[in-house]
């Protein structure tokens, strides 16, 4: 008797442990979405970062997922002057340099309030060697509300060959989060 007690618990706990595996198995077949190429970066996270200090913000952002190649973005806030560098993959030196100004498409007259952030981006319909980088810088201040974002236009077959890059911070768009008529009595 004692001995079919324990045969059957033993054929009940492996029945049940192999029903919990298959769950799983199951259960993680359909939660993990399936990646094309196009989207590879659909399901990862991002080891994008950036940093504020007093007079200049930091970030990084994906030039090309495939390649595994961030750009460093640098807003001087002195100037208003937004540069950003690639960086040769097998020396480390300096590639290609680009700027903007988001200090005059922002109108930013004194004193601004500067922050800046990257997000991924999946440009549909790009062609040939010059294309979009797959990040978007968005530069704020904090006075006005306005917000600008950049995308880095480069020449991919360069990048691929570790030459000097070529291209652009292409502005590509405006935003205001604030409408002056509607800000709150700040006690002053």
């Amino acid at each position: 008797m004692s001995s079919t007690r324990t045969f059957s618990r033993t054929a009940l706990t492996g029945i049940v442990l192999l029903a919990c595996v298959a769950a799983g198995v199951v259960a993680g077949r359909w939660s993990v979405p399936e990646m094309s190429a196009g989207r590879v970066f659909a399901n990862m996270s991002a080891p994008e970062t950036a940093s504020r200090g007093k007079s200049l913000s930091l970030a990084t952002g994906f030039v090309d997922l495939n390649e595994g190649v961030e750009a460093l973005y640098g807003l001087d806030h002195l100037t208003g002057d937004l540069h950003c560098w690639l960086l040769h993959s097998q020396t480390g030196a300096v590639a290609a340099t680009f700027t903007a100004s988001p200090g005059r498409d922002l109108e930013v007259t004194a004193d601004a309030d500067y922050v800046m952030v990257t997000g991924l981006m999946d440009f549909v319909g790009t062609a040939g060697n010059v294309r979009p980088s797959h990040s978007v810088v968005f530069v704020g201040d904090g006075n006005t509300g306005n917000v600008v974002g950049y995308v880095l236009m480069y020449n991919r077959g360069a990048l691929q060959r570790g030459e000097h890059g070529t291209g652009e911070l292409r502005k590509i768009s405006q935003m205001v989060t604030r409408d002056v008529n509607r800000i709150r009595d700040q006690g002053k």
